[in-house]
């Protein structure tokens, strides 16, 4: 039986986090949001994003609408608030005084962000290479078919 353990390096480990840069808010401070998988690597996560995904089944039978697109993210931003960002640094309010991370506030920051904004936060959280340390080892190396030299 072949032995395939060198891929488990890119498994995404539970309680893995990235960090994601807004740097169109701030160049010189932006806010950097500290960011737990959207994915089965984050199991509280999943288990209330299948929950809602059950509670908007009958909606998506029928067609999509705006108002279910607005619908969805709403519940995004809240199950993002809740399982997803874990911190945050350079967030301030509109007098530029630091916000202290709380879940309400993530979700009053996710609201007040234009709609791009919290969908690119949501397509990173999603992508697993966000949250891989590790990187396959040079195959032909490990096959002895590499000319080193």
């Amino acid at each position: 039986m072949p032995n395939f353990e060198y891929l488990e390096r890119l498994e995404v480990k539970e309680g893995a986090t990235a960090d994601y840069v807004l740097d169109d808010i701030n160049p010189e401070a932006p806010p950097v949001l500290t960011l737990l998988p959207a994915g089965p690597a984050n199991k509280t996560y999943n288990r209330a994003a299948m929950r809602r995904n059950r509670q908007f089944d009958a909606l998506l039978a029928g067609k999509m609408t705006p108002k279910l697109i607005e619908e969805l993210r709403e519940a995004d931003v809240v199950l993002f608030a809740k399982h997803v960002i874990r911190g945050w640094k350079n967030v301030v309010d509109n007098d530029g005084k630091p916000v202290k991370f709380s879940v309400e506030n993530a979700e009053a920051f996710f609201h007040a962000l234009p709609t791009r904004f919290f969908d690119s936060i949501r397509a990173f959280a999603q992508n697993a290479d966000n949250y891989v340390d590790g990187t396959l080892p040079d195959l032909a190396v490990m096959s002895g078919n590499s000319k080193v030299g």
